[in-house]
């Protein structure tokens, strides 16, 4: 049993002591007064109710102690309820924050704090989702412009035949080019993967921005 449970129980205790110690001492009072009242009446009623009233006071006693304990009795079980429909609340997805009673406000920010990381590892696993998703994009894109490439100059090679050699060596060239970069951005492709699953560590390199800025421009 945790400190915050042993907390709520003796709380629980003294309020239930104290709702018993009240109730009795007011019921004792009572009688002190109904006891000074109906002694100064003769009549068959109050003579009555005079000489009954210590068995008026048990009654009211068992009376009361019954609800009292009832009432307390009933009340972990309200608390159990209440955890129970926070546990649903946690991993709903919405802003809906969880309300306990004062004695369960520690746990009441326990749980917030549970949903809170919930929802936002869920975002950021929709974030890594979304981000993956677009490099697949970006590299079908990027693979797809030296495809098309390798695929004219060889169409233009099969078409004609009878192409000057020295113009067939210059598509041949381009188009194994093209097909080499084709080749490195798959290569690329299944070192992201690597990355993602944490098998592969990164080297930085340097580039030749002019090299770079040379080839887009051959490309286009």
């Amino acid at each position: 049993m945790s400190k915050k449970e042993m907390t709520t129980e003796k709380r629980l205790k003294v309020r239930l002591y104290l709702s018993l110690l009240v109730y009795t001492v007011v019921g004792y009072g009572l009688t002190l007064i109904l006891d000074y009242i109906f002694s100064k009446f003769d009549n068959g009623i109050f003579a009555w109710l005079y000489r009954r009233l210590d068995l008026l006071f048990i009654l009211y006693l068992m009376i009361g102690f019954v609800c009292i304990f009832n009432y307390y009795w009933k009340k972990p079980w309200g608390y159990l309820d209440e955890v129970i429909d926070a546990t649903q609340t946690v991993y709903e997805q919405n802003n809906h924050t969880v309300s306990l009673s004062d004695p369960l406000k520690e746990l009441e920010a326990q749980l917030n704090q549970i949903k809170m990381s919930v929802l936002l590892s869920k975002q950021a696993a929709k974030q890594a989702e979304e981000k993956k998703n677009e490099i697949v994009m970006y590299l079908a894109h990027d693979i797809r412009t030296p495809l098309t490439t390798v695929i004219g100059y060889l169409s233009l090679l099969h078409e004609a035949p009878d192409m000057p050699e020295q113009q067939k060596e210059k598509y041949v060239k381009v188009a194994l080019n093209k097909a080499e970069r084709l080749e490195k951005l798959i290569n690329e492709l299944f070192e992201i993967t690597k990355y993602n699953a944490h098998t592969v560590i990164i080297k930085k390199e340097t580039v030749d921005l002019h090299c770079l800025i040379a080839q887009v421009i051959d490309e286009i």
